[in-house]
């Protein structure tokens, strides 16, 4: 009891780290770039996604480090057969987490002012400015909300994997671009159903082709299915096709 009592105030400190960060990274560096070219924000974000990747190889090693403990049961006995199936508690548990999170998500784009606002700035920055939204605030706190949900994302997938490594959240990043290219960009709920789904198409995929694919291409299975939505539905299966008038 102490320990997961330890764990999670650990968890708590990351989070609220993370939201710092993000913050920061939105005001410092992102802000910046936006006035000048939109597009050019994801570039860096790439960018600065590798620089930290490289940041923590030079101080830490690019070794994996001592095994993180996990927030949920991860014992040999700790799993339970549904339909035959074994589902392992900490694949429960970060399932219930994903879902709570987009219960939340939705929750605070559907009911809140705030969220409101986010969705606003986030369809037109411009007229959320002149009906007296605060565009900045609600970037620079959107910023902190997923640096804080990439920590404790992080925190799940590092307690999962049993080691730390600055590579540890590469894979991450392509299924959940996968997962959002799927689902939709301005759908919470559509992704994670998209990334529940790539999942299952990824193991098929494996399980049914073990000599073409196997294990070690079943990355290459979620890059196949961002290139094949952004041919065909660039919207994605649950997001809103933007509609332009000439």
């Amino acid at each position: 009891m102490a320990r997961l009592k330890l764990d999670l105030q650990g968890d708590a400190y990351r989070k609220v780290l993370g939201f710092l960060m993000g913050a920061l990274i939105e005001v410092a560096l992102i802000r910046p770039v936006n006035r000048k070219s939109p597009a050019a924000v994801f570039v860096v974000s790439i960018a600065l996604f590798l620089g930290l990747n490289a940041l923590a190889s030079s101080i830490w090693g690019a070794l994996p480090q001592e095994a993180m403990p996990n927030l949920f049961p991860d014992q040999p006995d700790d799993f339970v057969r549904i339909f035959g199936a074994v589902w392992r508690y900490k694949s429960i548990g970060i399932l219930v987490v994903a879902l709570l999170l987009t219960g939340a998500l939705f929750f605070l784009f559907q009911k809140t002012k705030f969220g409101l606002a986010m969705r606003a700035v986030a369809s037109n920055p411009e007229s959320a400015r002149l009906v007296g939204i605060g565009v900045g605030t609600v970037l620079m706190a959107s910023w902190g909300i997923a640096g804080a949900m990439g920590a404790l994302s992080g925190t799940l997938v590092a307690g999962n994997n049993g080691v730390v490594n600055p590579s540890l959240m590469f894979s991450v990043f392509i299924y959940a671009s996968a997962a959002a290219t799927l689902g939709g960009f301005d759908s919470p709920g559509g992704a994670v159903i998209a990334g529940l789904s790539i999942g299952v198409i990824e193991n098929f995929a494996a399980g049914y082709q073990p000599d073409w694919i196997g294990q070690e291409l079943r990355l290459a299975v979620a890059l196949v299915i961002i290139f094949v939505v952004l041919l065909i539905k660039p919207s994605g299966l649950f997001g809103s096709a933007r509609v332009e008038r000439v």
